[in-house]
């Protein structure tokens, strides 16, 4: 199965979070202050491909690739003193790449899915510019996780799953600039009605 598709959005009233131009002391660094405020309307557009091959019942492969632009068309400055004009700027928490891959294979003991993911690089600011406080770069490194599964169902009620996401323990900035925990294991029980 191959499938594509072309998306186009216009976001009005759109809300985003942009700095106040102010800055807070936490006793070991001076961070900016966020606020959340309506920037008046973004334009996001791009292309999907996604396919998909079932080898037999119990194999499946499948691979998806995005391409996005997100871009603020119109933003409404409130204070010429303290805003920057954003109009024209790409918004920060969208990578223009995004890729994954992955596969399903079902066994008789187990089941196991594989998942890779890669995310492009992003903006680390609003203005699209150096940071030069704390990162020293425009944008943040495009980063890769495998996430891998293992999965049994007993007796048609019982489930039990061992997730590890992140296996490589990768660390990156995430869309709310916190740094990546690395590693999680997840192992989880249910029963099925």
């Amino acid at each position: 199965m191959l499938t594509a598709s072309l998306f186009y959005s216009i976001g009005e009233n759109f809300m985003y979070y942009t700095s106040t131009g102010d800055t807070v002391n936490m006793g070991y660094r001076r961070a900016p202050i966020i606020t959340k405020s309506n920037i008046g309307k973004v334009e996001i557009s791009g292309v999907e491909a996604e396919i998909r091959y079932d080898f037999n019942e119990n194999l499946t492969c499948f691979g998806n690739y995005t391409l996005t632009s997100a871009r603020i068309i119109k933003h409404e400055v409130k204070d010429m003193k303290v805003d920057s004009v954003l109009t024209g700027k790409y918004l920060t928490d969208i990578p223009k790449h995004k890729l994954s891959g992955g596969i399903r294979w079902n066994q008789k003991y187990f089941n196991t899915s594989v998942l890779a993911k890669y995310y492009g690089k992003t903006w680390i600011n609003e203005w699209n510019i150096i940071d030069t406080e704390y990162f020293f770069t425009d944008m943040f490194d495009d980063h890769f996780i495998l996430n891998i599964r293992f999965d049994k169902t007993f007796k048609k009620h019982y489930t039990a799953a061992l997730q590890i996401d992140n296996l490589f323990s990768k660390k990156y900035i995430d869309d709310r600039l916190s740094e990546s925990p690395g590693r999680l294991i997840l192992f989880r029980i249910g029963y099925r009605f």
